[in-house]
């Protein structure tokens, strides 16, 4: 069954409210994004060029975090097997990152040429979802290297 590892590492739909999904697409020369996301629905963009950074709350309420979540469990995100080759000079690769209640993380990262669709899902989902931050910035200045969402 599909998902069946990712639901129990999970847990139930009440416990989700203590999990957190990460993106992570920052290219160390052409800057990127990152997509920070607790399962109450509350989170984070990073939009980060050169040194520096932008950071916008994100507020997509309960039904936004839980869909995103149960896309996760969909897909099977934890069965996802990704192909482990070096990248091509100056390829993107983009980051996903699972994390439970109890602080276990699962993370994957694949790069841009690859085909995954599963993965490509989950990314365009959160991506989706980072379009609802607010478009005032609570934080611009020098990339924080320490920033975590909690």
């Amino acid at each position: 069954m599909t998902g069946q590892h990712t639901s129990s590492f999970l847990g139930s739909p009440e416990e989700w409210l203590r999990c957190k999904l990460e993106l992570d697409q920052f290219h160390g020369l052409y800057g990127g994004n990152q997509v920070h996301l607790l399962g109450s629905g509350v989170g984070a963009v990073r939009a980060m060029a050169g040194n520096m950074e932008r950071r916008f709350p994100l507020d997509v309420g309960l039904a936004g975090a839980r869909a995103v979540f149960e896309l996760a469990v969909e897909i099977g995100f934890l069965e996802l097997a990704v192909d482990p080759r070096p990248g091509v000079p100056d390829e993107t690769s983009y980051g996903l990152a699972l994390t439970n209640a109890s602080g276990e993380r699962h993370a994957l990262r694949k790069w841009a040429r690859d085909s995954n669709p599963p993965f490509e899902r989950l990314r365009a989902a959160l991506n989706e979802l980072a379009k609802e931050t607010s478009k005032t910035a609570e934080y611009q200045g020098q990339i924080d290297r320490k920033w975590k969402l909690v």
